[in-house]
């Protein structure tokens, strides 16, 4: 109800018609009860010599990948739901039950998009229309990483949805486009990614660290720490060179929540 995700290897705009697993039904000895479906695809790519066969083999586990995507962002979409994002809050739903908000609006998703490698984009338009996420491989490393796998990478993209619905309303989710405020964006995200991945045991956290297969474990410029001898950001940081992109500022942002 919440999420339609199938691969887009072509950047073809017809989703609808992409390819998504169907399961397989297992029929129970007990005429009475409704047979189940079965989504289990195991993930073992191996690496590969070519950038091609690495693309190659990738793709080959299509199935897991998108059946990944659609698990994880399904828990998110629960998660959020217990938090306040519900219809009324314009959360992303095809079918509100009549509790309020506009529905129609479920996230449609493009698995290994084919487009661009190394990054991953989230579209929220106004309340009552679809919201778009394109995931992509990447490519530096073999086998290529899938950043549908990443959970870190899916709930950061879920987690900008959310932020451009709940600050300005659901018919004005374009207010954390660019700027502060799209830094602002970034830092609620990555803060929301790293919430939902801690534990009772704390420890320190990185972002992108199994996809782009970074030497420095995070794709940001650190890991999110409370030692200021792994994290050292502060506000000041702003007034350094390159601290002026979404990203950058993000970081800080994210940091000092």
């Amino acid at each position: 109800n919440n999420i339609f995700a199938h691969e887009n290897w072509d950047g073809r705009n017809a989703w609808m018609y992409n390819r998504h697993p169907e399961g397989s039904i297992e029929a129970p000895t007990d005429i009475t009860i409704t047979p189940s479906v079965t989504f289990s695809y195991p993930y073992t790519p191996n690496p590969a010599d070519t950038e091609e066969d690495s693309m190659a083999e990738a793709q080959s586990h299509i199935k897991a990948t998108v059946t990944q995507w659609f698990y994880t962002s399904d828990m998110a979409h629960d998660l959020f739901y217990r938090y306040g994002f519900t219809e009324a809050a314009s959360n992303f739903q095809q079918y509100n039950f009549g509790r309020g908000g506009a529905e129609g609006d479920s996230v449609i998703t493009n698995v290994q998009d084919g487009s661009v490698f190394n990054n991953a984009n989230f579209i929220t338009p106004p309340d009552g229309q679809n919201s778009h996420c394109w995931m992509y491989l990447w490519n530096i490393t073999s086998p290529c990483p899938d950043g549908d796998i990443e959970a870190g990478i899916v709930i950061h993209k879920l987690a900008h949805g959310l932020s451009m619905c709940l600050t300005d309303g659901p018919k004005n989710s374009g207010c954390l486009g660019w700027g502060e405020s799209g830094s602002m964006g970034e830092g609620w995200a990555d803060f929301t990614t790293t919430s939902v991945h801690s534990t009772s045991t704390y420890s320190d956290y990185t972002m992108g660290a199994w996809a782009s297969n970074h030497e420095g474990g995070t794709i940001h410029n650190y890991a999110y720490s409370l030692d200021t001898t792994v994290n050292p950001l502060t506000y000041k940081t702003l007034d350094k060179p390159g601290y002026w992109g979404v990203h950058a500022i993000g970081e800080v942002w994210a940091k000092i929540l």
